[in-house]
């Protein structure tokens, strides 16, 4: 569950195991913060221009569907059924729904980023055959109070 940076004695999103309880995401106020690599079939010579047909769509996704910066939030509201599940489990999360809502498809703020990459495959894996590959990590938010 750590997202892959420092906090007080213990890493962002860190569990800390305690006699006779586990706690999750001991520092920070992000829920669920976390780190993400999405492999996919595209070879990595792909990535010597960006502008390509098979990466452009990529970039226009990512920089289309997502809001990046402080405070930033989606110009209409988005869908998702994360929001139709119940809410008033505690009073935090029945009074934070509508900001939860607003920072859908946002990267939150702080040390958040999307980039492209390459894995390598050892050994067919994942359906793919060894070699190469284009793959897009992200540490986002999925909440942030």
């Amino acid at each position: 569950m750590p997202d892959n940076h420092l906090g007080y004695g213990l890493p962002i999103g860190g569990v800390l195991g305690t006699y006779n309880s586990v706690i999750p995401y001991g520092v920070g106020v992000d829920i669920a913060c976390r780190m993400m690599c999405t492999i996919t079939d595209l070879p990595a010579a792909t990535l010597k221009d960006v502008f390509a047909p098979t990466v452009d769509p990529l970039i226009r996704a990512i920089t289309g569907g997502t809001v990046f910066g402080v405070g930033g939030a989606q110009k209409e509201k988005l869908d998702h059924a994360v929001l139709d599940m119940d809410w008033n489990v505690t009073k935090v999360t029945r009074e934070l729904k509508d900001k939860a809502r607003n920072q859908l498809g946002t990267s939150g703020s702080g040390n958040h980023f999307v980039e492209f990459g390459t894995v390598t495959l050892a050994e067919p894996a994942l359906g793919l055959e060894a070699g190469v590959y284009v793959a897009l990590l992200s540490q986002h938010v999925i909440f942030s109070l």
